[in-house]
């Protein structure tokens, strides 16, 4: 790994794709199609192995959102409750639910469209042996801190944890 001469609280660093491509850093979100690779970051873990950390953000894109499990079962789902709160709306008793349900479905929308645009922190070694971890970040604008207790996480040797503010989604 690259001394950055900042002692042992120094961040790794941190470089764009094209570089870190340059150099043999290979981004698991490469093959991943609806994921954008945002950046990529090489460490070195106890045992000696050279894990590539890369930070993505998801696209939106029909396409890849189409081969997603359940996607079908989403939209009919969806059409449902829709037609549902319509047809709740269109009673004459509705009284308070007239405010609550719009409300209730502005923040819905809110809450998808916020998750469809998460960050995912991937980490990929050649070995011997080869290993994936992926993490999801959990917490908005806290990419970048998250992606630096992955990396911390690594260099400890310690595969598993989830950082604050991340999910381990993949293994």
């Amino acid at each position: 790994m690259i001394d950055t001469g900042g002692g042992a609280n120094a961040s790794p660093p941190v470089v764009s794709i094209e570089v870190a491509q340059a150099f043999g850093l290979h981004s698991p979100f490469d093959e991943r199609p609806g994921i954008a690779a945002v950046s990529a970051q090489g460490v070195t873990s106890p045992d000696g192995r050279m894990w590539t950390v890369t930070t993505g953000r998801s696209k939106s894109s029909l396409e890849a959102t189409r081969k997603e499990p359940f996607f079908w079962t989403h939209v009919v789902l969806t059409t449902a409750v829709l037609v549902a709160i319509i047809f709740i709306l269109r009673l004459p008793w509705t009284g308070i639910l007239t405010i609550l349900l719009p409300i209730a479905l502005v923040l819905w929308l809110i809450g998808a469209v916020s998750s469809s645009y998460r960050a995912q922190i991937s980490a990929e070694t050649p070995g011997p042996p080869p290993e994936h971890r992926m993490w999801t970040v959990t917490k908005r604008f806290h990419a970048k801190r998250c992606a630096q207790e992955v990396t911390e996480a690594i260099k400890a040797g310690d595969l598993t944890r989830e950082p604050d503010g991340t999910r381990l989604a993949e293994i």
